[in-house]
């Protein structure tokens, strides 16, 4: 049995999957958990073990995963347990070392350390979440101090905010392109690739031309970036995720390694709005072989443990108190009620109306 393991409201990427036409026999193979049941039942099957989303866990939880994980390897010392949440690289570390090996060609900076040599133009992302860029393209150190201010303002907190500087990845025509790739274990598994004219390349922006189609097929199929990403995978310290990146003057750029990615839609889930079936159908041989791919890589982490045995995991009173408490934490996080925003929400409404007057 394959155990994917997410916090709280965070396991629909594999559940989609599961209840997918594309997932077949693996429904049966692999049960989804959350770290709060884990925590709560104070006890753990065995098995193979994908412990996702460890990047949205506070200090407590990733302690106690990393103890979780930890007997695991003790106590059945042959299964395959991936991502280690006391070795896998956040978003912010994994880009400044992406740039200090000279890797990417853009600096990443913390927005609290105020670092005064920014290439300009940047953008304002948050570490923690997968929201994308906060902000356009900023083309001085003004405008940045205001959109930090004003991201302070609507809940962000400082500390979780990134400073980006802008890499220019689009060809001579103006189109920008997306890579994306999966890891899982040892496998490296190309997903899709987006052509777009928007410097932040979303699918619904996506460019739907049969050479567009034919360059994703190209990509899934020879996986012409292998050595790259297992190299950006091992820099990650990452088994299980998906890379995004781009390429600058035929060297890949990383944008971010995703913890917790989506992997497809549930069946009979309403198509997509933006997407009519001439647009879908071109894209149906790239879709088709991502998946008996991404099927092969997850059934290949099976075992033979019985997965009715279970171990124990000691959590004492003192840290089930700090898990409440960072819990109530991130709850605030998440709905913006920082006692910054609280502060500065009341001045920012006044400014507006004062400059709408």
């Amino acid at each position: 049995m394959i155990f994917f393991v997410a916090p709280h409201g965070q396991t629909f990427p594999m559940e989609d999957f599961l209840h997918g036409d594309e997932s077949g026999a693996l429904r049966d193979r692999v049960r989804v958990l959350t770290y709060e049941e884990i925590f709560a039942r104070r006890a753990l099957p065995v098995g193979a073990y994908i412990f996702s989303a460890i990047d949205q866990l506070m200090p407590t939880a990733t302690e106690l995963v990393a103890r979780c994980r930890s007997e695991l390897a003790r106590v059945a010392p042959g299964i395959v347990l991936l991502n280690d949440p006391l070795a896998v690289r956040r978003r912010g570390a994994l880009l400044h070392a992406a740039f200090e090996t000279g890797r990417n060609q853009f600096r990443v900076t913390r927005a609290g350390a105020f670092v005064r040599r920014h290439r300009f133009p940047v953008f304002v992302r948050c570490e923690r979440e997968h929201t994308g860029s906060l902000t356009p393209l900023l083309w001085s150190r003004w405008r940045l101090d205001s959109a930090l201010l004003a991201a302070c303002a609507r809940g962000y907190r400082l500390r979780d905010l990134l400073v980006v500087e802008y890499c220019h990845t689009a060809d001579q025509a103006g189109i920008f392109r997306k890579y994306s790739a999966y890891v899982v274990g040892d496998r490296v598994v190309p997903r899709s690739l987006v052509l777009s004219r928007e410097w932040v390349t979303k699918d619904h922006d996506r460019l739907f031309t049969a050479e567009a189609a034919h360059e994703e097929f190209a990509y899934v199929t020879t996986n012409p970036h292998e050595g790259w990403l297992r190299e950006t995978f091992r820099l990650a310290r990452t088994a299980y995720g998906r890379v995004d990146y781009g390429v600058l003057d035929g060297r890949p750029q990383l944008w971010e390694v995703n913890l917790n990615p989506t992997i497809g839609r549930r069946a009979r889930a309403p198509a997509d709005s933006h997407r009519t079936e001439s647009q879908r159908k071109p894209l149906a041989p790239a879709r088709t072989h991502f998946y008996l791919s991404f099927r092969s890589a997850l059934e290949s982490l099976d075992g033979s443990e019985d997965p009715q045995r279970t171990i124990p995991v000691p959590i004492s009173a003192s840290e089930g108190d700090r898990l409440e408490s960072e819990q109530r934490t991130l709850a605030r996080i998440l709905s913006r009620q920082t006692a910054v925003s609280q502060l500065l929400r009341p001045p920012v409404r006044l400014l507006k109306r004062a400059f709408r007057r």
